[in-house]
């Protein structure tokens, strides 16, 4: 790898490394407050969150500092004052003394800026073809996506716990029964639309112009097939007329035929009887 390469992705993995260290000395603050210790669910994903963030903190500094310029604090100083700034402020909020469901919330929101920040620097090393650090990159996205959403979980019970001990009239199966639907949203046809993106729209808009041309092609086929059928009809309709035209013209030449030989064969006798 070049040194161009290896330069800017020394500064990417620093700034990962700052973040994710942003966010344990929070989780930390966490974990010793007596407003998450009544709360053994939520404090049990926070210890859980700790232990991932160290692992991946020590990972991610023993890579920069294996590389050709691994000057990992002096990148880290920069990248706290600038491309870190909202780590800053989410770690800010961290360490405020809250309710519980708050820091919940805020602990799902730091952990899902380190998952997206992954997501970028896992494209950086593949782009730049660095195997290594796309294994460690994916590999460290995995530990964190399931913390995230047990942290979806927990806020719900927390709230609803919070809600009961406020005096609130809560129902007690309200939630798991949060849970459940806000789940829904995360899964089946919801995700995997969001998952093709622009490729699933423009698929579905395809599918349903070709559908729609298709309806229409199949109701100016039809509209074309009754114009036949009605045109057939009118036709039969007139050569009915005519031929029954032509039988009743027949008729009455038939009938005047009939009438003008009863007159004769009348004349006939009348002479015969005059002769007499």
């Amino acid at each position: 790898m070049n040194q161009d390469r290896t330069s800017l992705l020394n500064e990417h993995v620093t700034n990962m490394a700052a973040v994710e260290r942003h966010i344990l000395e929070a989780l930390d603050f966490q974990a010793e407050s007596e407003e998450m210790a009544r709360y053994p669910e939520a404090l049990r994903v926070v210890e859980e969150a700790r232990l991932v963030l160290q692992r991946h903190v020590g990972a991610l500094e023993a890579y920069a500092e294996s590389t050709a310029e691994g000057d990992l604090l002096d990148a880290a100083k920069e990248a706290l004052t600038g491309a870190l700034g909202f780590a800053a402020g989410v770690y800010d909020r961290l360490r405020q003394r809250d309710q519980v469901s708050r820091m919940v919330r805020d602990d799902f929101t730091a952990l899902n800026l380190a998952t997206i920040s992954y997501h970028m620097l896992h494209t950086t090393a593949l782009g730049v073809r660095n195997e290594q650090l796309a294994d460690l990159t994916i590999r460290h996205l995995k530990e964190l996506t399931p913390i995230v959403v047990e942290l979806s979980r927990v806020v719900c019970r927390v709230v609803a716990r919070e809600l009961a001990e406020q005096g609130d009239a809560v129902d007690p199966t309200v939630a798991e029964e949060a849970v459940r639907r806000t789940h829904e949203a995360w899964q089946g046809e919801n995700v995997q639309a969001a998952a093709t993106s622009g490729g699933g729209r423009q698929g579905r808009a395809s599918r349903s112009a070709s559908t729609s041309g298709g309806a229409r092609k199949g109701s100016a086929a039809r509209q074309g097939g009754a114009a036949k059928k009605a045109s057939g009809k009118g036709a039969g309709s007139k050569g009915g007329s005519k031929g029954g035209a032509a039988k009743k013209g027949g008729a009455k030449k038939g009938g005047a035929a009939k009438k003008g030989g009863a007159s004769k064969g009348g004349a006939k006798k009348g002479a015969a009887k005059s002769r007499r």
